[in-house]
């Protein structure tokens, strides 16, 4: 009986890749926010400064705001992001500033 796997091993693992993976699919969405984001500043040199970014993401778990490259907005889980074009569209829906907001 000790080679044998119990359902409840076999459940534990899949749960566990499953959660795996939804950080992975976090990760790959967040890049291609950044990778998006990098692909305007080539294209456009003169938006190269940190005020001029177009988006910010929002934690609708957290209501809090943040930049696209803060470490805590790349933490995220995809199904609690939100997109702001600007500050104050943010702020008009109770959104607060993560520190990164007040660094610019």
């Amino acid at each position: 009986m000790d080679s044998e796997i119990s359902s409840n091993q076999i459940k534990r693992a899949f749960s566990k890749i499953k959660e795996e993976m939804r950080d992975l699919y976090s990760r790959i969405e967040h890049l291609e926010q950044e990778n998006k984001i990098l692909k305007q500043t080539i294209n456009n040199p003169q938006t190269n400064n940190r005020k001029t970014i177009t988006k910010l993401i929002g934690n609708n778990l957290s209501g809090k705001i943040h930049l696209p490259d803060c470490p805590y907005a790349k933490k995220i889980a995809i199904q609690n992001i939100e997109e702001f074009d600007d500050i104050k569209q943010a702020l008009r829906q109770k959104y607060k500033k993560c520190n990164c907001i007040s660094l610019i």
